[in-house]
Order: structure tokens, then sequence, then C-alpha cells
């Protein structure tokens, strides 16, 4: 059993390009610092639930913030809402594949889907 913290981004548009900012040298301070929280507080890794669209200019630096973390041996699940290609939300009953680069490019990165109901 795995212990995750969750970061949660809400429909309501709390600002996921906070999360993503990035330094000159294109790292990221927020995955350095999510980094160390799961060092210092012993858990695996983080459930990312990123339940607002995302702008598609963000969504290369969304797959690079992820995969710093998976790099770092971060345990990382993604929830499989948006589209891959335009960044909209849309929920679907299985991964597909405009929503699955988020997974395939990052080795060891799981997603979860909506069970069918």
């Amino acid at each position: 059993m795995k212990s995750v913290g969750c970061i949660f981004i809400p429909r309501g548009g709390q600002p996921y390009d906070l999360l993503l900012k990035q330094r000159e040298d294109g790292s990221f301070s927020v995955a350095e610092k999510l980094i160390e929280m799961k060092e210092y507080f012993g858990f695996d890794g983080y459930f990312i639930n990123q339940e607002t669209s995302i702008n598609p200019e963000f969504i290369e630096r969304y797959k690079a913030f992820t995969k710093t973390l998976v790099d770092a041996g971060v345990y990382t699940q993604w929830y499989d809402t948006v589209d891959d290609e335009k960044g909209k939300l849309s929920y679907q009953p299985s991964l597909i594949p405009s929503h699955s680069s988020f997974v395939r490019v990052i080795r060891r990165v799981e997603s979860l889907t909506t069970p069918s109901l």
C-alpha cells in the first residue's frame, strides 16, 4: 500500500500555472519542494488531480513538471481527465489515446481512470 499526497486543482479554477513556474535554468521550484516534502515526511508520492482545463501552451510544461517528480523517484499518479492536445477537461470511462501522453512519455507514471458505472 502506498501513501500519497494529493495535488488537487478543482474545477473552480484554482490557478495551476503557479505550480508550473520555472526558474531561468528550466527547473521547477514547486516540484523540488514537493520532492523535499515527500522525503521529509516519508510518503511515497503524489496523486495529481487536475480537474480543470489546461491552456494548451502549458501542456508540455506540465509533462516536464511531472517528469521532474518521476525522475526523482516520486510515485506519481495522474487523473486522466485532460485532453493532451487541446487541454480540455474530458471525463472518459478509460484511458484513451488523447489523454495518454501524460503517462506514456513518462516512465513509472500511472493514470487513474473513472470506473465504469
